[in-house]
């Protein structure tokens, strides 16, 4: 019996996961996007002064050739600004069509966790929270 829960719990996160990111491809695809660039937008929210592909891929964990594609969707796309060097080291930056969609994402998250949140009662928040604090603290 243990094991069989202990089992189901991977596939329990990787399903809330998926449902999030099934509601997120809906929005990202108003703007022609798929989930596959939005690491590159949110990180590049988060640095003015732009990066590397390098940089990303070594901060996303994420292949070159991946990264490569996705940026070039997204420069095509008018979502980011490249530097005009030639050279492998171009950084790149989020422009404000860019920054847009970060802002929707960021919306409609904090928008499903609060319909997830509301959907629990108090008592199931409370011991929701303590499971996972403890889950994590086990693997600390």
């Amino acid at each position: 019996m243990m094991d069989s829960k202990l089992n189901a719990m991977p596939n329990l996160f990787s399903a809330l996961h998926k449902k999030m990111m099934e509601n997120h491809q809906q929005l990202l695809s108003h703007y022609g996007l798929s989930k596959i660039h939005l690491p590159y937008l949110m990180i590049l929210s988060a640095h003015e002064d732009g990066l590397t592909q390098k940089e990303m891929v070594d901060q996303l964990f994420l292949d070159k050739g991946h990264a490569s594609r996705a940026l070039r969707d997204l420069v095509d796309k008018h979502m980011i600004n490249k530097d005009d060097q030639t050279t492998y080291k171009n950084k790149y930056f989020i422009n404000e069509n860019g920054l847009k969609v970060v802002q929707a994402v960021r919306k409609q998250t904090m928008d499903l966790r609060k319909k997830v949140i509301e959907s629990l009662t108090e008592e199931e928040l409370v011991l929701f929270t303590k499971v996972i604090e403890k889950m994590i603290e086990v693997l600390e």
